[in-house]
């Protein structure tokens, strides 16, 4: 498989493992008790999350070249096809999607239980995974500003106030992406060493 297709095939499984998780936390919202604060713990609210995310990738379809978008749908189906006819492939690549999503969001729950302790984790849980595909609609590395503000309003639509939503979001980011960037940098620096030792 060519490092296209795996790209694609990466994509492709990381979208499926998305909104299959999506669609265990929305379930998981509907028929527990009191999961939500606010807006999430109806059945209306589920819908409007679901509406977003659907409305995000109609939006998506819509800007895009929609024939060169169906192209790549159908070569990283194929690519994703291929890919589970090997058992351990299969394994590997849906396991590390699942890996990501649950870590991002189980952070994201946590920062909020830990700066809302008086919460539930399911409603926050569908907030970071309703705002998400949202954010992607934006070319902003790492979703930077963008997912923040959609995060923050999913936390108020949650009934969170306004002072510990932000504070919630800011210690996801700190923890998810701007930690990360330190070691990264460091590691850069020395991969830029070693292939140009005369920088050295």
């Amino acid at each position: 498989m060519s490092g296209t297709s795996s790209i694609r095939s990466v994509r492709a499984a990381g979208a499926l493992v998305h909104m299959f998780v999506f669609v265990l936390v929305a379930v998981g919202v509907l028929i527990a008790p009191h999961s939500g604060r606010g807006v999430f713990d109806t059945a209306a609210g589920v819908a409007g999350a679901l509406a977003v995310v659907l409305l995000a990738a109609g939006i998506a379809w819509w800007r895009s070249d929609r024939r060169r978008w169906a192209a790549q749908l159908r070569r990283g189906a194929r690519g994703l096809r291929d890919v589970l006819d090997s058992p351990a492939r299969a394994a590997r690549l849906l396991g590390g999607s699942a890996v990501v999503t649950l870590g991002y969001t189980v952070a994201f729950t946590g920062a909020t239980l830990t700066v809302i302790p008086h919460t539930a984790g399911l409603g926050a849980a569908l907030v970071y995974l309703a705002a998400l595909p949202v954010a992607s609609l934006l070319p902003v590395p790492g979703g930077v500003g963008v997912l923040d503000t959609l995060l923050v309003a999913g936390e108020l639509l949650d009934g969170a106030s306004i002072v510990p939503a932000i504070v919630a979001v800011l210690l996801f980011r700190l923890i998810t992406y701007w930690i990360v960037i330190v070691p990264g940098f460091f590691a850069y620096r020395r991969l830029t060493r070693e292939q140009d030792p005369e920088t050295a």
